[in-house]
């Protein structure tokens, strides 16, 4: 197996070497800033003309590498240690995917790997753009795991495991 890679902020690059060479198989991996931010235009356009590629997005609701200011996805009222509170609704990356015709879309949460799993195997078998939202809670920004779709899969996981 041949492997190439290439580091990118959003959809762009991906789609453009997806069309250079159509038996490419294009994995994005993106954070919430890059794909709900600062690459939502590109993100929005890759998905509506269904560019074949898995489009993983590492969802944490913070910029980390910038000392923890919210991205376009946190959580209302989710609190960061520098940030505050967020008084701001989040941007939904499934929705805006779904808005724009995505013909697969999927969530899950880190802490669960099977389910991501499962779900990574079912969008490497579809034809055409496959969206990954994996939420993915920061240790180091957030006070504690205060993240509602977070701790909802916190507790879905313990509920299973439970069982």
């Amino acid at each position: 197996m041949r492997f190439n890679g290439c580091a990118w902020p959003h959809a762009r690059p991906g789609d453009r070497r997806r069309r250079g060479n159509r038996n490419l198989t294009v994995i994005g991996v993106s954070g919430d800033g890059d794909t709900a931010s600062i690459g939502t235009g590109q993100f929005k356009h890759a998905v509506r003309r269904n560019v074949p590629m898995v489009y993983i997005v590492e969802n944490n609701g913070v910029y980390g590498l910038t000392k923890g200011q919210f991205s376009a996805t946190a959580d209302l009222g989710q609190r960061l240690k520098y940030a505050g509170v967020n008084n701001l609704p989040p941007l939904d990356i499934c929705l805006e995917a779904l808005a724009a015709n995505a013909t697969f879309v999927a969530r899950s949460f880190a802490g669960d790997p099977k389910q991501v799993e499962t779900l990574l195997k079912a969008a490497f078998s579809h034809r055409g753009v496959a969206v990954l939202d994996i939420i993915s809670p920061c240790v180091t920004s957030t006070t504690t795991m205060n993240r509602p779709r977070a701790i909802a899969g916190v507790n879905r996981r313990r509920r299973r495991s439970t069982s």
